[in-house]
């Protein structure tokens, strides 16, 4: 009896330990989506381009010359090193995207022009016996001030991913 008791409570701690796969510093994220409108430009300037990094380091990144969404985007495969996705989960955690519901500031103080900025955070259902959709965080736009810090350090670091060649390619490209 006492053995089957063991193997139950065994079982049971295995399954629930499984169940609740975490990252680093507590949590876990499938992926990161940031996204980046350079704003109110002449058409021969203006870009816009979103970074996807899943948390196994795979991730894309797609660039839009312009505003004709017909022109074709310069794509490019990523792979984020595992320090690098803890970096990530450190920041993640730093800008308080996952434990705030972060309200974007009134019309009225919303700045004219400019570049537009925000990240969504997709978090995977960890109740994997139950069909709903994983819990999806999105930042603001023009997110309350108390906020902005954290969160341009984390466009910043996801921003980083993406090699200077790269950058310095799509620079290029738009320059002529």
């Amino acid at each position: 009896m006492k053995t089957a008791r063991f193997f139950l409570l065994f079982g049971a701690l295995v399954f629930s330990c499984s169940n609740s796969q975490v990252g680093v510093n507590g949590f876990k994220w499938s992926s990161v989506h940031y996204f980046f409108d350079s704003g109110p430009l002449p058409p021969k300037y203006h870009y816009d381009f979103m970074i996807s990094i899943n948390n196994d380091g795979r991730g894309n990144f797609v660039y839009n010359y312009g505003y004709d969404k017909g022109t074709p985007s310069a794509t490019f495969e990523l792979t984020v090193p595992k320090d690098s996705i803890a970096l990530l989960d450190a920041v993640i955690l730093e800008s308080r995207i996952l434990d705030n519901d972060i309200k974007p500031v009134p019309d009225n103080e919303r700045p004219i022009g400019g570049s537009i900025k925000k990240i969504r955070v997709i978090l995977p259902d960890t109740n994997r016996f139950l069909d709903r959709p994983p819990k999806v965080i999105e930042s603001p736009e023009f997110p309350e001030k108390k906020y902005r810090t954290g969160l341009n350090k984390l466009y910043e670091i996801v921003e980083r991913q993406v090699s200077v060649k790269i950058w310095d390619e799509l620079k290029m490209k738009r320059e002529e």
